[in-house]
């Protein structure tokens, strides 16, 4: 692909996001206007014990969720929340009430010290906020909202496709990536063990690498902005010779390795 022409996608991409944001924000402005949808009445919730689940499988809303440890699994949800579990798996998933005036709160409280096989969220309209946890593969499909992940050891891969908020992680330690950015900046504070892959879309991408930046190497396809890595200026090709490689699709705004 030539300037010109990743130049033509970048502005493509950029156009695309901004158009798709204002059709969301006039579509939930007229239904929220026009339709009963936008009830404020109020919710009941309910706290509940959960046993033997190996798998998390989360879809939001409008609730903004909360993962974070304490002394037993349990959840607590409002009444607008179905749950069950089933062949090791708790699934959750919230009734469709985007259009609601406020955002609920949705919270899963994990023990301490177990690490799950799959964790996997469906973001909503509202924000997520993780800490302290350990799963082979955690998966996030994100909303609206925005994003905060705080310790993270993840022993198979992370997978996330970016929506239209922000994204970060405080500290990680991540075996391998594979991220589709989307719409919003991204800040990264990790080891990537096996490194992987990196599609920016629109918004700033910046990783902290807290480990040696020695043990990577990057292949970097330049969109439209400015590429540093380790302080230098990159347009493109691949940059180190570290074992764990990651290969970073450029797309509109800068980006930082460090």
């Amino acid at each position: 692909m030539t300037s010109n022409q990743r130049l033509i996608k970048g502005l493509a991409i950029g156009l695309a996001a901004i158009i798709i944001l204002s059709m969301i924000g006039a579509l939930i402005f007229v239904i929220g206007f026009f339709t009963n949808l936008n009830d404020d009445s109020e919710v009941t919730y309910k706290t509940y014990d959960i046993k033997d689940v190996s798998n998390i499988n989360v879809e939001l809303a409008a609730s903004n969720l909360t993962i974070k440890n304490g002394e037993v699994f349990k959840i607590e949800i409002t009444d607008r929340t179905e749950y069950k579990v089933e062949n090791d798996t708790l699934y959750i998933k919230e009734k469709n009430k985007i259009f609601n005036k406020r955002l609920y709160n949705m919270i899963i409280y994990l023990p301490y010290g177990i690490v799950y096989d799959d964790i996997k969220i469906k973001g909503g309209a509202g924000n997520i906020s993780m800490d302290k946890i350990s799963a082979k593969t955690l998966s996030l499909d994100l909303g609206a909202g925005k994003a905060t992940i705080g310790n993270i050891d993840i022993t198979n891969k992370l997978v996330v496709n970016g929506g239209a908020g922000d994204f970060k992680i405080s500290n990680g330690d991540i075996n391998k990536i594979d991220i589709d950015m989307g719409v919003g900046n991204f800040d990264i504070n990790a080891t990537i063990i096996h490194g992987g892959n990196i599609d920016v879309g629109v918004g700033n991408l910046d990783i902290d690498l807290t480990d040696d930046i020695s043990n990577y190497s990057f292949d970097i396809t330049k969109g439209v902005g400015s590429i540093k890595v380790d302080g230098n200026n990159v347009s493109k090709g691949t940059v180190g010779n570290g074992p764990s490689l990651i290969h970073i699709n450029g797309g509109v705004g800068s980006i930082k390795v460090y």
